[in-house]
Parts: structure tokens; C-alpha cells; sequence
């Protein structure tokens, strides 16, 4: 079965605007059961974050209700190793990924689920170090929170 971490740019995509095609089958397949979707709680903090103000904290929390909820949703909390090795991607390596990011680099690293992502950064580090990553760019949209862009 295929697995997918959606980062939080993806999740805004998918859950609060239309989904494009390259992204459709991902997201029929995580939808339908078809997929495995692996959802870390850091992603939840930032999507609380970065989205409450544009949706309000109620529709923020039914989605995340709704992301859980999918039947192959699976709560990936990093153990110690996992945990260390995203601190030394962030903290040792030359380029600007949140702390977060690197999270969910290893997460998809170590679940061998594919990266769906908006950021070219983050593109860049997960494929240099062998994860399958679909990436699109980021087009604006008007009321979109800057820090998602």
C-alpha cells in the first residue's frame, strides 16, 4: 500500500481549496482508504497556526478530525533516534528548513511514504536523500496566509 505525508502547504490545498490534477490520485487514494496517509502532530500545530485565522479554529479542528478520522490515517510520533536524526537534518545541514520540515523529512524517510509539498526547499533535501516527493509550485491565491506561500 502506498504511503503519503502531506506537508502542511498540501493539507491547505487539499482540505481548503480545489486539489489539482497532479494531486488528485493522491488524494482519492488517502480519501477512499485506497493510500495510507501518515500525519504527524507538528503538522497539526502548524496547520492550527498558519490556518486558524483565514478558516477559524472550528473548521481547522474539523479537519484535522477529518484527516484523522480517514481509515489509513496513521499518527506518526517520531521515537528518540527518529527524533534526533530530524534535529541534526536541521540543525547540521546548509539550507532553511524549519524544524518541522526536517520532522517530516525523516518521518517520510522512515515510513517510505512519498512527500506531497509546495516547498522547492524541502523538495530539494527529501529527493538528495531518497524520498519519492511530489512537488508543485506554490501559486498565489488571494487571502491565502503568507507564511503558508
Amino acid at each position: 500500500m502506498r504511503s503519503h505525508i502531506l506537508d502542511t502547504s498540501a493539507i491547505h490545498t487539499l482540505c481548503f481549496a480545489r486539489p489539482p490534477e497532479k494531486w488528485r490520485l493522491v488524494w482519492d487514494g488517502v480519501r477512499s482508504g485506497r493510500a495510507r496517509l501518515v500525519l504527524l502532530e507538528p503538522i497539526v500545530s502548524e496547520m492550527a497556526s498558519r490556518l486558524a485565522r483565514q478558516y477559524g479554529r472550528e473548521r481547522v479542528e474539523s479537519t484535522v478530525r477529518f484527516l484523522k478520522g480517514l481509515g489509513r490515517t496513521d499518527i506518526y510520533n517520531p521515537d528518540d533516534p527518529a527524533a534526533l536524526e530530524a534535529g541534526f537534518l536541521h540543525g547540521l545541514q546548509r539550507h532553511d528548513l524549519s524544524l518541522v520540515d526536517a520532522t517530516i523529512i525523516v518521518a517520510a524517510i522512515r515510513n517510505r511514504a512519498m512527500l506531497v509539498t509546495h516547498d522547492g526547499s524541502m523538495r530539494d533535501v527529501a529527493e538528495g536523500l531518497g524520498v519519492r516527493v511530489s512537488w508543485l509550485p506554490l501559486a498565489k491565491r488571494e487571502g491565502m496566509p503568507s507564511s503558508a506561500q
